[in-house]
């Protein structure tokens, strides 16, 4: 629990942060892409340890490269479906989801499509700062909700 909490309280504090970066003026800080790797390792062991959540890692990791909308999407679209294939996998195999849960996964995949449609045609709508300000509520919400949790 305190492990998730401190999650929360980081991921808050970033969402802050980039809110400030374009509201106060303070400085973008950047990080170099040797930190993909590590990034990449505790967000997959926080994934395993709680089900999900390492992956705000990913797209605080992401959003400090100042990778564009466009290649953040697709980045992160490609990387969780393959995360989603992975993780079906281990859990039906460990036993923990049956054939009706699979059958739910398959049956939910048209909903999975047409919401990255539906991102899409929003992402190309809007402006690269207002998506680092959606970005940034939506790392904000998603702190507040490991802390409550």
């Amino acid at each position: 629990m305190l492990l998730l909490r401190l999650l929360g309280a980081l991921i808050i504090s970033f969402a802050i942060y980039v809110l400030a970066v374009q509201h106060v003026g303070l400085p973008q800080i950047r990080c170099s892409g040797k930190w993909a790797l590590p990034v990449g390792f505790v967000g997959a062991a926080i994934d395993t340890m709680f089900g999900g959540g390492g992956g705000t890692l990913v797209v605080i990791y992401m959003h400090m490269r100042g990778i564009g909308k466009t290649q953040f999407r697709a980045t992160v679209a490609t990387l969780w479906f393959f995360e989603m294939i992975a993780r079906l996998a281990g859990y039906t195999l460990s036993g923990f989801y049956t054939l009706s849960t699979l059958l739910l996964a398959v049956l939910m995949l048209p909903v999975v499509w047409a919401g990255t449609a539906v991102g899409e045609h929003i992402s190309n709508r809007i402006s690269q700062d207002t998506f680092s300000r959606v970005l940034a509520v939506m790392l904000l919400l998603s702190g507040v909700s490991l802390l409550v949790k």
